[in-house]
């Protein structure tokens, strides 16, 4: 699982409930044979960073609480302290990364309010944009990093540590480009980002680029038209409109946001029970049906609350939580068993 999501990728959050479940006992090796008490203590606070970081424990923990309780998990208040205290990463001296106290404070508020909240993804996802500033990176883009906390973050330029390094990181599932192209710029890819579903690139520089300098063909190859913005990258290596329905896919198998690459060229989305097979890399469906692209290969309707389910797209309400479809919550298996980091608590 990738823990290196902002400031707080590394954050190991611990079960959260009221009381703990009977028969659920825990086996860490930090706790006596009754999983009821923590073997290790936390470690003393004696610089701000670790004091913000048991203040972080404290505000999650005590929040969250209830969140499990509600949803019948697991709960040892010292061992959610623990693994919170614990797992936050705040930086240390000496390293490329170091604790920001002017973001203790909003990411405390937050963090409070996302957890007292238990059901609403909007607070969680405020609390994931405020505590990411709890560290600032040192490092430029192009230098060497371990992890995100490390690339300096400006303005409008998501930088994480792509291959040990430094990069712009324009979407999550996109990586490698560093600009996303204009109606009319020069181009070296197509790209779609679907999400919670992935996304890919797909391109080549035209041969009507050839001739110009590398140094710019360099930049060229570097620059994406998202599909998503109403664009491909044409043959001719230019950012322009995606094909209309009925005509030929881009060269990379691209149509329009919303339609997909078939047989017969760009098409609209699949109906639910349509024999025509959507088993392909792109979501393919109309809005109502999902892909079962592991079993039949076909559009199928999706699943109400309940349902068993592998992916959050198969859910009517877009969330696949414990293998089941569910309303969300900040309270699932992995967070009350004490595997979180924020991004895959907001994907669920």
């Amino acid at each position: 699982m990738n823990r290196n999501w902002g400031a707080l990728g590394s954050l190991c959050v611990a079960a959260c409930g009221i009381a703990a479940v009977p028969g659920c006992g825990n086996t860490d090796p930090r706790f006596d044979p009754k999983g009821t008490e923590p073997i290790l203590p936390l470690p003393p606070a004696t610089t701000d960073s670790a004091r913000f970081a048991r203040n972080f424990a404290n505000a999650f923990c005590d929040n969250i609480a209830k969140c499990c309780a509600a949803a019948v998990r697991q709960f040892i208040p010292d061992y959610c302290k623990y693994n919170v205290a614990t797992g936050v990463y705040v930086g240390s001296p000496g390293e490329q990364a170091v604790f920001n106290p002017d973001a203790a404070p909003p990411c405390l508020v937050a963090i409070r309010e996302a957890t007292s909240a238990c059901n609403d993804r909007t607070l969680w996802l405020k609390a994931e944009a405020i505590c990411t500033t709890i560290t600032k990176g040192l490092v430029s883009r192009g230098g060497a990093c371990i992890r995100n906390e490390e690339c300096a973050r400006l303005p409008d330029e998501p930088v994480s540590c792509i291959a040990g390094y430094c990069a712009l990181n324009l979407f999550p599932n996109i990586l490698g480009y560093d600009k996303l192209g204009k109606l009319g710029d020069l181009c070296g890819a197509t790209c779609a980002d679907y999400g919670r579903e992935g996304g890919r690139c797909s391109g080549t520089l035209s041969s009507n680029l050839r001739g110009l300098p590398e140094a710019e063909l360099r930049a060229i190859a570097q620059t994406a038209c998202l599909v998503s913005d109403g664009l491909v990258c044409s043959s001719e290596g230019v950012c322009a409109p995606p094909p209309a329905r009925g005509t030929a896919c881009n060269g990379g198998g691209f149509c329009a946001l919303g339609d997909h690459c078939s047989r017969d060229g760009c098409a609209p989305p699949i109906p639910t029970g349509s024999a025509e097979p959507c088993a392909n890399v792109d979501p393919a469906c109309e809005s109502s049906a999902f892909c079962d692209r592991y079993d039949t290969g076909r559009c199928l309707p999706k699943k109400s609350n309940g349902q068993s389910c592998g992916r959050s797209s198969e859910c009517l309400n877009d969330h696949c939580i414990d293998g089941h479809c569910r309303d969300w919550s900040v309270a699932f298996s992995d967070t009350c068993d004490g595997k979180l980091d924020f991004g895959q608590v907001s994907n669920q």
